[in-house]
């Protein structure tokens, strides 16, 4: 056991940046080196769980998932518009969709988020909350006197909030073209005063660019290609965390001027000198008891990255060996807890691995081998658990 630990200090020792300054409250972490060789470097096990296969409410793959301590909630509500709740060993335990034009149905979801307070899934939907058990029962829905475009749930009753600058209720911010967070207060209809501006950014939104801890009391916040994610605390920004991609950096300036174009933005991106200079944010932002994570584009790759919010100690993942089954050389992440990055795969993406691979496969039995020569095509979602070592 002793030597494990010592295995993983070292392996972690070389591989994590150093633990960046901090001044006036910024800080900068390095992303522009390379990522880890192997992924024995950061994971010690991966577990696989097949999911249930639901009756009539199919996704190819959720866009949110939410993990309490008993379930899964598979989010895929801006395709679909189906959900999915699963206990933790993969069991189907309901499913549904809230499309329609009914009582407690909507033909517009724009986010969604799970409230643990209430044990409930929200759907923000046009200028109104409504709220959800976990069977997809209709409980009751909450007005709002503006749009905005991202939410979480906090306690008493209060809502963060984020509006892109053609829907910001500051006409200054839609005036100048800045996004702006805010707090909201259901009960006595009360919107705070903006946290904080943006500059204009691309017109998409990420699906997972807000996200809080576990009682809401750390939120963290970015936009897609902003090279930065803001950490709100106590209702004001209590760090920005630098994306620090070195020679890799886009220069925002060069983004900007296509706000309202995107047609004009996808061409850019598309241009080979843009595809191989740059790096850039993308937020698929999840917290785990200190650790934040997103994702971020590499050329033709997407990578992740994990930060220690204490330690300042940051893991990079581009692209990788796997050396511990042989398994899937890429993350699908959906989220992290308890020191596990929750992936989900098609079966079709295993079987083809264990196919086109057959030769360095042969004689080999370990947890991928036996999942992945089990699977038809008839099969649903694989979730990979990735359990991470201690950094």
């Amino acid at each position: 056991m002793r030597n494990n630990y010592f295995f993983s200090f070292l392996i972690l020792a070389l591989i994590n940046c150093s633990k960046p300054q901090n001044q006036n409250n910024i800080t900068s972490i390095s992303l522009g080196g390379k990522g880890i060789s192997n992924l024995s470097e950061i994971v010690e096990s991966i577990d696989y769980l097949l999911l249930d296969f639901p009756k009539s409410h199919y996704m190819e793959r959720p866009e949110k998932v939410f993990i309490t301590d008993s379930v899964m909630i598979l989010a895929d509500h801006t395709n679909t518009m189906n959900f999915l709740v699963y206990d933790l060993k993969g069991k189907l335990l309901s499913e549904f969709s809230f499309y329609g034009e009914g009582p407690g149905k909507t033909t517009s979801i724009i986010d969604v988020a799970f409230n643990p307070f209430e044990n409930l899934i929200e759907v923000l939907s046009i200028n109104k909350i409504m709220k959800f058990d976990l069977t997809g029962d209709f409980i009751e829905e909450e007005s709002l006197p503006f749009q905005p475009n991202l939410f979480l749930s906090l306690n008493n009753n209060e809502k963060a909030l984020f509006f892109t600058y053609y829907a910001s209720p500051n006409l200054e911010s839609l005036k100048n073209k800045k996004g702006t967070f805010h707090f909201y207060n259901n009960e006595n209809d009360i919107l705070s005063e903006k946290i904080f501006d943006l500059p204009s950014t691309p017109s998409w939104i990420e699906k997972n660019a807000m996200v809080s801890s576990s009682f809401g009391a750390d939120i963290f916040f970015s936009l897609t290609m902003l090279d930065t994610i803001y950490w709100i605390k106590n209702k004001s920004i209590h760090q920005k965390i630098y994306l620090d991609f070195e020679s890799h950096q886009l220069p925002f300036d060069m983004v900007s001027p296509y706000v309202d174009d995107a047609n004009g933005l996808v061409s850019l991106m598309n241009r080979d000198d843009f595809i191989n200079k740059y790096r850039y944010h993308i937020p698929t932002l999840y917290c785990d008891d200190g650790l934040i994570s997103s994702r971020f584009k590499s050329g033709l790759f997407y990578g992740h990255f994990i930060y220690h919010l204490t330690s300042g100690k940051t893991i990079l993942i581009d692209k990788f060996v796997n050396d511990i089954d042989n398994g899937m050389e890429k993350f699908l992440m959906k989220n992290l807890r308890d020191n596990i990055i929750y992936s989900f795969y098609q079966p079709d993406e295993l079987m083809s691995k264990l196919r086109n691979e057959s030769d360095q496969f042969k004689g080999m039995d370990n947890d991928f081998t036996k999942v992945a020569k089990q699977l038809d095509s008839d099969d649903f979602l694989v979730l990979a658990k990735y359990q991470l070592r201690k950094f």
